[in-house]
């Protein structure tokens, strides 16, 4: 216990993503969440679905999640009133208080760097994209236009305001770095819930019936190459394999039905684990882009807790790690043919899939959310602490 029951300090977590939405912000935002709970009074400050989970208490403005919203214009405007009326409850904050915005969007970080600071605040924020590359990737930007250069100018000042910064993979934490060398950046995994390597199979899969299972859940959004998944779907159309897709999201429309393919739409975050329970491999195919290469997946975090082991496309620096246990197998998109090469290999569930299955379980621990969690919640409140609260 870091504080006597009387003496817990309060703390505003400010996100988009919670619970009943089922996305990989709302997981983590959950967790922290929990987390933080056991020693601060929490008050989390979200959209109008948001529901409690830990006795926290919950502040629900009078806005939709926007974040996977179609049109720029409805989803700017949304935005753009979340992150006000954000503001007028941040303003009326104890100064002693803990402020922990989690992935904020462009709009919402503005409000962060303008929002008056109260001398003994403690300033978190919780970073999984950073907003301008995310808007130069997507085509919105370009990094030579002076728009450009004043987000990227707001991202530092958002650095420079804050104590703490958490963020979800060793690239973007170099990134931050290298904007705002003072930054105090933390690197917290998203890793995998609880559920995951509780409901894991412990039957060895190399010796059952069914077919091999390979799939994809989740957000297919924007950075996810669909056009790559459905290329692999027809070129293992020969292999006794079957794809399971579930999941929502902008190009989730676009992935193609086969007869070697099962599409089912969103589901909980609690129903998953159930999901993947008879699955073989994982499979997660994003773009090529900074954006897209520079992430810790964490679909594949997820397999990983079952320990499921992974197809990925393209090669991704956070994931070294993994890739040289060999839980995961990596591929760049042009390597298409290789990759066919693998699932013929692995599909007969010899050993070399056998392999890959004891390595993803003898490294998992080290990827849980639970792990990471801890990390977050000691660096919050060692330096709450420092402010001699």
């Amino acid at each position: 216990m870091l504080y006597r029951e009387q003496n817990k300090p309060s703390l505003y977590y400010v996100t988009v993503d919670y619970p009943p939405d089922h996305n990989a912000g709302s997981a983590r935002a959950h967790a922290l969440v929990k987390g933080l709970s056991a020693h601060a009074e929490v008050q989390v400050i979200s959209t109008k679905r948001a529901k409690a989970t830990n006795g926290e208490r919950i502040t629900n403005l009078p806005i939709d999640n926007f974040q996977n919203m179609k049109g720029l214009i409805k989803r700017t405007y949304r935005e753009l009133l979340f992150s006000f009326f954000v503001l007028l409850k941040l303003l009326f904050a104890p100064k002693n208080a803990i402020l922990v915005i989690a992935s904020p969007p462009f709009f919402l970080l503005l409000v962060y760097v303008l929002l008056p600071r109260k001398r003994g605040q403690l300033r978190v924020l919780d970073v999984r994209d950073i907003y301008p590359d995310v808007f130069v990737d997507a085509g919105l930007l370009q990094r030579s236009s002076v728009l450009f250069r004043v987000l990227a100018a707001i991202e530092r000042w958002a650095y420079a305001r804050s104590d703490l910064v958490f963020t979800v993979c060793d690239s973007l934490a170099e990134k931050i770095r290298q904007r705002a060398p003072s930054t105090n950046v933390h690197l917290v995994l998203n890793g995998y819930g609880e559920s995951f390597q509780r409901n894991s199979n412990p039957e060895d899969s190399t010796t059952v019936a069914r077919p091999f299972t390979i799939m994809s859940h989740g957000n297919f959004g924007r950075f996810q190459n669909v056009d790559l998944l459905n290329r692999l779907v027809k070129e293992t159309a020969h292999l006794p394999v079957l794809y399971r897709f579930v999941g929502f999201g902008a190009n989730f429309d676009q992935v193609t039905p086969g007869p070697n393919v099962e599409i089912g739409g969103a589901v909980s975050h609690e129903q998953i684990p159930a999901l993947l329970a008879e699955a073989d491999l994982g499979l997660s195919v994003r773009s090529s882009d900074s954006v897209g290469r520079n992430a810790i997946p964490v679909k594949v975090l997820e397999y990983l807790g079952m320990g499921i082991p992974s197809l990925v496309f393209p090669v991704m620096p956070d994931l070294g790690a993994l890739a040289q246990s060999g839980a995961i197998k990596q591929f760049e998109s042009d390597q298409l043919e290789d990759a066919v090469a693998f699932l013929t290999n692995v599909s007969r569930r010899g050993p070399d899939f056998e392999a890959m299955q004891h390595a993803a379980k003898q490294i998992r621990g080290d990827y849980s959310r639970q792990r990471w969690v801890e990390v977050a919640v000691e660096k919050i409140f060692e330096a709450h602490k420092e402010r001699g609260h």
